[in-house]
């Protein structure tokens, strides 16, 4: 039997929810619509009012949708964008975004919170890579966590510069509190949120918090 395949991302929610715990799901994503999850609707409903226009009789007959992204040709003007925690969802985690970005012909960037260290995706993976990076009070980690991905091969630094301090979750009442959320099956990695987190592979990018 053939899968269907997934064309929306409507559907990839659906199928989402039917795969992960719902705690999981709600905490990492929300649901539209929730007046705790402002944002996230608000971003929905701005792309909701995004159409595209289609161009008939162009005599355009060499149509593609790929482009350059500094310098570097993708098949796609879409890429991964960091996620972090990825192990909550499944066990190859990073890694295998990594390798799904790489068959697609596109990018994959690395979240700072990730399961994997830099060094263990770009082993999985010869495509383009990016590295989040959060700008530590330790500065000298910071060169550090830079200078890897130079050696690792990364090919650019996303700097995040949005979060000055941890964040209390009105979804949890408000408290910032290490947190046990169930993981999906066969992915068991210990969370907590990021001013404690160490992931047991990455703990070395954790230290410090953001600047």
């Amino acid at each position: 039997m053939v899968e269907k395949l997934t064309t929306s991302l409507a559907e990839y929610e659906r199928r989402a929810r039917g795969l992960l715990p719902s705690d999981l799901f709600e905490r990492w994503f929300g649901s539209k619509g929730d007046p705790l999850w402002l944002s996230n609707t608000n971003n929905l409903d701005a792309y909701d009012r995004v159409f595209l226009r289609p161009r008939v009789l162009a005599a355009e007959p060499a149509v593609g949708l790929s482009t350059t992204v500094l310098g570097k040709r993708v098949n796609s003007p879409v890429y991964l964008a960091p996620a972090g925690a990825q192990g909550r969802f499944h066990p190859e985690a990073e890694l295998a975004s990594a390798r799904a970005a790489r068959s697609a012909g596109t990018i994959f960037a690395l979240s700072s919170a990730s399961t994997y260290s830099m060094e263990e995706v770009r082993a999985v993976s010869d495509g383009t890579l990016f590295f989040q990076l959060y700008v530590l009070k330790d500065r000298g980690l910071t060169a550090d966590l830079v200078k890897r991905a130079e050696d690792a091969g990364y090919a650019a630094i996303i700097v995040t510069v949005d979060e000055p301090a941890t964040w209390s979750n009105e979804r949890d009442g408000g408290v910032q509190r290490t947190s046990r959320v169930p993981s999906a099956e066969g992915a068991e990695v210990a969370h907590a949120d990021y001013s404690v987190r160490e992931p047991a592979r990455h703990r070395d990018q954790q230290r410090g918090g953001p600047a």
